[in-house]
């Protein structure tokens, strides 16, 4: 039962975090920085430059610890990691959701 609570409350922030996307899009603004975060990485998709981390709570931006899938700014950046690895992250709004701008091994 705790699994279908974790999905719906990733689903619900997920969906929160487009329309936020969507109205700062339309607002004119581009992106937003977002602070430095750390995490377990538990997939590497190098051929869709994108990294699954098991992340811990994000406060300055609402974001409770979650496991997420990010894309990655530069694909480089995967070469860094492992799956397994504990890896600290920086993150930049883009578009309609975050990306990974720094990544690295801790």
């Amino acid at each position: 039962m705790m699994g279908v609570k974790r999905f719906i409350r990733a689903f619900i922030l997920a969906l929160a975090s487009c329309i936020t996307g969507l109205a700062w899009a339309q607002a004119g603004e581009t992106k937003t920085t977002g602070p430095a975060a750390s995490g377990l990485v538990r997939e590497i998709d190098r051929a869709g430059s994108r990294i699954k981390i098991d992340h811990g709570p994000i406060p300055s931006i609402g974001m409770p610890g979650m496991t997420m899938t990010f894309k990655v700014r530069n694909p480089e950046l995967l070469d860094q990691v492992k799956q397994g690895d504990q890896v600290s992250f920086e993150i930049e709004r883009s578009g309609l959701g975050w990306i990974i701008t720094k990544l690295g091994r801790k």
